[in-house]
């Protein structure tokens, strides 16, 4: 599902509850377009686990970072 806001998880309107509750997950957390395998937002935890910062990751693809191996073949 494809959000209207750029950023979702950056940009939750008005309820700092949901950037929190993203943040706080223990898990690794990626947010992508699925269309184009966009990165359009990522938690702590993830940046912890692979060493990324969030300006090298927001807007490019997945992809190409080699996050796939190929092009995934699913459909949505």
């Amino acid at each position: 599902m494809e959000s209207r806001h750029p950023h979702p998880a950056s940009s939750f309107p008005g309820n700092d509850w949901h950037r929190r509750l993203f943040q706080s997950v223990p898990d690794s957390l990626l947010v992508t377009r699925a269309r184009d395998g966009r990165i359009m937002d990522m938690n702590s935890r993830f940046l912890d686990t692979m060493g990324y910062t969030r300006e090298e990751l927001v807007g490019r693809n997945t992809l190409d970072l080699g996050f796939w191996i190929s092009r995934p073949t699913a459909k949505p």
